[in-house]
């Protein structure tokens, strides 16, 4: 409450732990007279207001702090400020809850100590299903600062806080909107900044949603070869990938203007049946026979004259009238056409002008042969956005998006979800968004090779599966399935299940052999059920994967630096078995027979835990 009276909460464990609630925001009344309303005065143009709304949690509709925003008339961003006696606010770390921002927009925290030095951070996107994310900054570390003492020390208690909503990167029909803070609390270090929380794992009666597949129908790799690698296909369909993804290079199969040799790719096909695997080819790049561009001749000039872009949906048609649907999860039209790399200069018109035509062709040789458009590197939903407004492509199967990062994978969700509306919102159907090419590069971190970057890569790489299934992603491909080189500094090296020499599974090969041991372990994979369970708090989740024969509660904490407590309430279940991500029977838990409950820490750097309770 501003400068007001505080809450002091305190929660009785083996010790007491007390922290200090600087505003909860549920009653209007007693907090709009300390908070002010900002429009970012020195960026003029925004407008908004400050009132009340929704909270994390809440039934009623007054329970958090609504900032309003419109930025039409320009500016940077609104926010909300608080100012505090700094002789008594003695914090070490905030936490705080925020809404969704809007798709583009961004969340930052500013604070100031007692010699009027402020500090920022802009939040990274951690919102989720839930539509909310919960925020634990600690004010000494952060790095960008100004006034006062101006030296990056935080001196003292905490003088003001604004919570700010900025437009970073909002569309422009996107200028209006609004995002909910809610329960400001104070922590000094030692205390628990994350509770122990209780919940059912295995309840059916608060699934949010349900679908049935085999895990292999979901999950793809990467590969780099044509030539069949009978050995690497072998590694990758005995862990669960039930399909490869790969260039089906334009240049390599017309070398002739109309004649098509698809006999390389042929053998590659023959061996995925073997293995019960089907591929998921990309068309791409350029082909000199028709090339419009400057010279050299450039594979990946994009396509810019109605010539070559016929040429390269006449090559799209005959690919679609070789293959099936029997071999093939479908084609994909072009790799990354949103960055240099890859199609240059950078055109979404010319893109989508080269890609409409190609789905057409496919669909009148093909028309049940799947369609994938983008293929788009991270999820760019500005280029998403012009290509879609651009052509009809509602006959399009899927959208591609490829959402590296070198975070926590569980922080893609907003942006996939902005994907995902925007697509709905220009075809007027539900098409979905797949997670088509997605890997951890251990060189990301340090030396690919050393042991803690390489379990930090199968920490990811497991988190990133898990996820997929936990927010009902139609496929997801990982990449990729050897690493493409020995340098331990080159992340194009370090992204790999195996290595290159000897098929020497990596950690994250391990981490996935575990996940899919303990679901198929006869290795005949059928039918699974795949629903969530509310673990009462964003950040942990629950997926439940069930069959006939057992029920799998996966857990996990998405931050790699916090331990959650747990207590498993299982009075719908027995006291089940407990695994780590490797496989590994669990330590640590506890479990109280008489009362059906067990007892975990959760820990965010170890990975997720497997609760199996069989019938």
């Amino acid at each position: 409450m501003g400068g007001g009276i505080w809450w002091i909460i305190c929660v009785v464990t083996a010790v007491v732990q007390c922290y200090v609630v600087l505003e909860d925001f549920d009653n209007y009344d007693s907090w709009k007279g300390d908070w002010a309303f900002s429009n970012g005065p020195e960026f003029p143009g925004a407008e908004g207001d400050l009132g009340p709304g929704k909270g994390y949690g809440e039934q009623v509709p007054t329970g958090g702090a609504l900032l309003s925003f419109d930025f039409t008339a320009g500016g940077s961003y609104v926010g909300m400020l608080a100012s505090y006696d700094s002789s008594t606010t003695l914090c070490d770390m905030v936490s705080f809850w925020v809404s969704t921002p809007p798709c583009g927009a961004a969340a930052v925290f500013r604070v100031t100590d007692e010699t009027s030095q402020t500090f920022q951070v802009m939040l990274p996107p951690e919102a989720d299903e839930s539509g909310w994310a919960r925020y634990v900054v600690d004010v000494h570390t952060l790095t960008n600062y100004w006034g006062g003492n101006n030296d990056g020390i935080f001196h003292g208690g905490i003088s003001a806080i604004e919570l700010i909503l900025d437009h970073n990167n909002l569309p422009t029909n996107m200028r209006q909107g609004s995002v909910v803070f809610d329960q400001l609390e104070c922590y000094a270090y030692g205390e628990s900044v994350y509770p122990t929380i209780t919940f059912i794992p295995f309840d059916v009666y608060v699934d949010t949603w349900r679908f049935n597949k085999k895990i292999h129908s979901l999950l793809g790799v990467n590969i780099h070869f044509v030539e069949p690698d009978v050995d690497a296909l072998y590694a990758a369909r005995l862990i669960g990938f039930g399909f490869v993804r790969m260039d089906l290079t334009w240049s390599e199969v017309e070398k002739t203007k109309g004649e098509y040799d698809f006999s390389g790719y042929d053998k590659l096909v023959q061996a995925l049946q073997t293995f019960s695997m089907k591929a998921l080819f990309i068309l791409d790049y350029g082909n000199p026979l028709y090339y419009d561009g400057p010279q050299p001749y450039d594979g990946t000039y994009g396509p810019s004259s109605l010539e070559y872009q016929t040429a390269y949906a006449n090559f799209a048609r005959a690919a679609a009238q070789h293959f099936n649907i029997n071999q093939l999860v479908g084609l994909e039209l072009w790799n990354e056409p949103n960055i240099e790399n890859f199609w240059h200069p950078v055109s979404p018109a010319n893109y989508a002008s080269m890609a409409h035509l190609a789905l057409e062709q496919i669909k009148l040789a093909n028309p049940q042969m799947p369609v994938m458009l983008g293929g788009l590197s991270t999820v760019d939903t500005g280029f998403l956005d012009s290509v879609l407004s651009s052509q009809n492509f509602s006959v399009t199967s899927f959208t591609s998006v490829h959402p590296y990062r070198t975070n926590n994978p569980e922080t893609y969700y907003t942006e996939m979800q902005c994907a995902r509306d925007d697509v709905t919102s220009h075809l007027g159907i539900r098409v979905p968004v797949i997670n088509g090419e997605w890997g951890y590069s251990s060189a990301w971190y340090g030396s690919g090779s050393d042991t803690i970057n390489l379990e930090k890569q199968a920490l990811y790489c497991i988190r990133e599966l898990l996820y997929s299934f936990y927010t009902n992603t139609t496929l997801t491909v990982w990449y990729d399935l050897m690493n493409d080189g020995t340098s331990d500094t080159d992340p194009e090296h370090n992204f790999g299940l195996l290595y290159p020499s000897d098929y020497e599974p990596k950690p994250n090969y391990k981490a996935v052999e575990a996940f899919y041991s303990i679901m198929v372990p006869d290795a005949v994979d059928h039918t699974f059920s795949f629903y969530s369970t509310d673990t009462t708090i964003s950040h942990v989740k629950c997926l439940i994967i069930d069959d006939i024969e057992k029920e799998v509660a996966v857990l996990w904490e998405t931050r790699d630096d916090v331990i959650q407590p747990i207590d498993l309430d299982l009075t719908r279940a027995s006291i089940p078995l407990f695994y780590d991500m490797y496989g590994n029977k669990l330590t640590g838990v506890s479990c109280d027979e008489t009362a059906l409950l067990c007892h975990l820490d959760l820990d965010g750097s170890a990975g997720p835990v497997y609760v199996i309770r069989e019938y």
